[in-house]
């Protein structure tokens, strides 16, 4: 043990890693980057946060909260203590029938608790693509969301209230109509409830001038803290990856399960195409509307050779649609009428397969969802820098147009996947970090597909922070 963290071992609960294998298994994440930490602390309860949190403010080191680490910008590295939430504070504490709402802890994983969930017909709709293994602290801290957000929306929308440690070691209550304080360590509780809504209300003109007209996670997510002139201060917390407080417990909304949800896949000769007709199926509100291209589809129908029967070699993309409804027939209804639409009205999509019975169904949803996991696995080929950009959904045709542009001028490509309900492209060019030259193409590269998306009224991060 560093004797430099000898003070803070003897007045917490949990465990405390020092030695150099330990903080080396969490230097990296999802990210491109490396930081060594200091220390690695697995707290027990909140008073370990408490004393972890005074413990950096007396040496002046980082603290960074931690879940499974699946964010790709880089939220789960730092330098000094890493907090690692997925040992011990991992429990669902009490869930509420009446009122539709559930207590977790931040280390309960998405799935886990979607599982425990679903016997009561009810689950937790924010689905990030990593929802097999991350963390609904770490989702509440970056404000996730994933294939079914252009229905549901994301993480913000369904939190009721938060327990959270603040930077000077006070731990709040965060509710929709403002702070309770459970253990005060200064004044900073009370200046918060008071400076934030002054704060909010001689800024309002501005605030609601610049409201993202986009899906976006860059920067605090104020705009939906902020109802009739008041703030939400359980929901100012979402999307603040930890700068603003750590959560140590949080009362979420729930969703009843749909009664009935079909998918079907359209094929597309060119992406254009792809990108005309999401306009089209958005008429028929989906639950989800995902994007695939050509160079996705063949990796992976070489990593699932199982699901090589849903490929079309003449497919340069393809759009995955789920339609809902009260009943089987009226899911049915839907996705026949959307088909209709863009194989015979428009003569968008020149082929489709629409799911006969829920094998099927899991059959073409696993098209969408063995994507992530396989360009996580790829490493060094593909390379996560600009892979979260938001074009808004009526310039999508123009912004892919332009995105391939761009990438054949630094002769590269990148596989195209994403929610094209809303635009949000996960984008992952074929680049080596490690070759100078890549490097340099990197940043050139984020610069040029920035400039466009800020030019299209888009946003540069949707999800990833």
């Amino acid at each position: 043990m560093n004797k430099k963290f000898d003070l803070l071992a003897r007045s917490v609960r949990g465990e405390l890693y020092t030695d150099l294998i330990f903080r080396e298994v969490f230097a990296s994440s999802a990210c491109l980057y490396r930081l060594l930490p200091q220390a690695v602390l697995i707290p027990k309860d909140e008073q370990d946060i408490i004393e972890a949190v005074k413990f950096c403010q007396q040496e002046k080191i980082s603290l960074t909260a931690r879940g499974a680490g699946s964010g790709t910008a880089g939220q789960a590295i730092g330098e000094g203590i890493i907090l690692n939430f997925t040992g011990f504070l991992n429990r669902i504490l009490e869930l509420n029938l009446e009122e539709q709402s559930v207590w977790v802890e931040p280390g309960v994983i998405y799935a886990r608790l979607n599982q425990a969930l679903q016997p009561y017909g009810l689950f937790f709709p924010p689905d990030p693509s990593s929802g097999d293994y991350c963390t609904i602290g770490g989702m509440l801290a970056n404000n996730s969301s994933g294939a079914h957000s252009l229905f549901y929306g994301s993480s913000q929308d369904y939190i009721l209230e938060l327990e959270l440690v603040l930077s000077d070691g006070s731990l709040i209550l965060a509710r929709e109509d403002g702070i309770e304080i459970l253990q005060k360590n200064s004044s900073l509780p009370e200046q918060i409830s008071k400076e934030i809504p002054e704060l909010f209300q001689k800024f309002q003109k501005e605030i609601q001038e610049d409201q993202p007209r986009v899906k976006n996670s860059s920067g605090y997510l104020i705009w939906k803290a902020i109802s009739s002139g008041k703030v939400n201060f359980a929901r100012l917390f979402a999307g603040s990856e930890g700068t603003l407080g750590i959560i140590t417990k949080a009362k979420l909304r729930l969703e009843r399960i749909p009664q009935s949800k079909i998918p079907g896949l359209f094929y597309f000769a060119d992406l254009e195409s792809a990108s005309r007709a999401v306009g089209e199926l958005k008429k028929f509100s989906p639950l989800a509307l995902e994007i695939m291209d050509h160079h996705l589809l063949k990796l992976v129908s070489d990593f699932h050779p199982g699901l090589k029967s849903f490929f079309d070699s003449k497919a340069r993309a393809v759009l995955l649609f789920e339609a809902s409804g009260e009943d089987e027939a009226q899911a049915r209804q839907r996705l026949i009428q959307a088909n209709e639409q863009v194989l015979e009205k428009s003569k968008l999509a020149y082929k489709s397969i629409l799911a006969g019975n829920q094998k099927e169904s899991d059959q073409l949803w696993q098209t969408r969802k063995s994507a992530s996991p396989i360009l996580y696995r790829l490493g060094r080929g593909l390379v996560r820098f600009i892979e979260d950009i938001v074009i808004p959904p009526e310039h999508l045709p123009e912004g892919i147009r332009r995105l391939e542009k761009i990438f054949q001028e630094f002769n590269t490509f990148a596989p195209i996947l994403g929610h094209a309900g809303e635009g949000n492209l996960h984008l992952n060019p074929s680049l080596n970090p490690w070759d100078k030259n890549d490097r340099k193409k990197m940043q050139e590269i984020a610069e040029q597909v920035y400039q466009m998306v800020l030019e299209l009224g888009g946003s540069i991060s949707g999800e990833n922070g």
